[in-house]
């Protein structure tokens, strides 16, 4: 994916996410020189139950979705 569709991509899943009313943690990674080179976000359900994590990876332009409520992220996030 090139960087303008990643860069969109990523702030309309935060968007949307936060639109949800899901609870979302995010944390960022920075490289030796302090520039992000990702970051992670832990979406919560209102009532704190885990659901998925959404890894990005802004030197690859990709995304990776790791958790047991795949199917929550595909039909409702997306």
């Amino acid at each position: 994916m090139d960087t303008a569709r990643y860069e969109i991509l990523k702030q309309a899943l935060l968007s949307k996410l936060k639109d949800l009313g899901l609870k979302i943690k995010q944390k960022v990674s920075r490289d030796k020189g302090k520039a992000t080179v990702g970051s992670s976000v832990k979406v919560s359900s209102s009532d704190g139950t885990a659901l998925y994590t959404v890894n990005f990876y802004n030197t690859a332009s990709s995304l990776l979705v790791n958790g047991i409520v795949l199917h929550f992220f595909i039909s409702i996030t997306l």
